[in-house]
């Protein structure tokens, strides 16, 4: 089975069987981890290599993207969803907390 999982912000791909144990990495945020089935194909993004970010994102609900990469920066925002680089994310989080 083919598995994505967001832990706390990272997205992690790799293949998990449902008789196997979730590798150490996401086992140390597996109070935060969630499943997410992807069912949507996204070819968006110039370089095809990161589609799977944003197939996670939109198929996982996010209301968000913190990323450095150039090739999904350019896309703000992806359907709907706002991709910010993480000093914009922390500038637009201080707002918040005004």
């Amino acid at each position: 089975m083919r598995a994505r999982y967001v832990a706390d912000g990272v997205a992690i791909n790799g293949l998990i069987s449902q008789q196997t144990h979730l590798p150490p990495v996401i086992n140390q945020y597996s109070l935060r981890v969630t499943s997410v089935a992807v069912t949507t194909s996204i070819t968006d993004c110039r370089d095809a290599k990161d589609n799977k970010f944003l197939e996670l994102a939109i198929n996982g609900q996010a209301s968000c993207i913190i990323t450095g990469n150039r090739d999904l920066l350019v896309l703000r925002p992806c359907k709907d969803i706002s991709v910010f680089h993480p000093i914009d994310f922390l500038n637009w989080a201080k707002t918040l907390s005004r």
